[in-house]
């Protein structure tokens, strides 16, 4: 018995591989390939080339097997050779594979399929309420489509993708954006699934940290400004604005009358000066 290896195969793809069939006997011999049973065809599906015919005395013969892998996993199937009118055992040939799913790889730029960066997005200090995007593109590096499917681990995450569900033909390229959109001042982190029908899964680490400011006002006139128009003098008057709390908690606004602070830390300077001087 001999084993006739495949190797790694990709599912529900087309391999062939050719074995010479030899006739050391001085008169001519006829053979049969023995067709392939129907149950283990749902495993893997293999024909021969030719199934049947005949070898040269001291001649031989190129058979060409293929198989097509319909399931993952390691595959041992056997294939029986029947010389005709022999008394002889027909001959047994073990086929061997090991069929897998779509393959991805991940690069920073595109048109890279052969980088060998580990994925992972860092965004650094980012401003906060507003979005700031990253692309990782995505290359299928397999011989059969790949259908992947994108999404971050934590469902309340200040992350997302742009395309939940996509099919890479063999060999292409999609740029998948990913973007963050920070509404708490701290070190975010979460993880990027990309899961693949039939093939490995990966999870690629997301972080950001958020800056700046959790209250607006749309009601302002302008940067820190709020314009009172005209007014008549002494008397008082009022204007209401509306202040909005962005962030996951509550927060706490202090006001401060900035103007009438200055004038009194002059006046006690002024104070402090006279009675220095005297």
């Amino acid at each position: 018995a001999g084993t006739l290896d495949f190797g790694p195969c990709f599912i529900r793809h087309k391999y062939t591989r050719t074995i010479t069939m030899k006739n050391c006997s001085r008169i001519p011999a006829k053979f049969v390939v023995e067709p392939q049973d129907a149950q283990s065809r749902g495993l893997c599906a293999w024909d021969c080339e030719p199934a049947s015919g005949s070898v040269d005395a001291h001649g031989s013969l190129e058979l060409t097997f293929t198989v097509v892998a319909e399931r993952l996993g390691l595959i041992n199937l056997p294939a029986t050779i029947t010389t005709v009118g022999s008394s002889k055992p027909p001959m047994q040939l073990l086929i061997s594979a090991h069929s897998r799913g779509p393959t991805l790889g991940f690069s920073q730029k595109p048109d890279d399929p052969d980088s060998v960066w580990v994925p992972e997005l860092k965004w650094g200090k980012v401003p906060v309420l507003r979005d700031e995007s990253k692309v990782i593109y995505v290359t299928n590096k397999s011989l059969i489509p790949a259908d992947i499917r994108a999404f971050v681990q934590d469902p309340d995450s200040a992350f997302f993708v742009d395309a939940r569900e996509k099919t890479l033909e063999p060999g292409e390229e999609y740029a998948l954006t990913v973007t963050v959109h920070m509404d708490q001042l701290m070190v975010h982190r979460d993880e990027l699934n990309v899961m693949v029908i039939e093939g490995a899964p990966f999870m690629i680490p997301l972080t950001a940290e958020g800056i700046g400011s959790l209250t607006t006002c749309a009601d302002l006139d302008g940067p820190n400004a709020i314009n009172f128009g005209p007014q008549l003098k002494d008397r008082p008057f009022h204007r209401e604005i509306v202040v909005t709390n962005n962030a996951r908690k509550l927060q706490q606004l202090v006001w401060h009358n900035i103007t009438a602070e200055e004038k009194i830390k002059e006046a006690i300077k002024k104070r402090a000066a006279e009675e220095d001087a005297q």
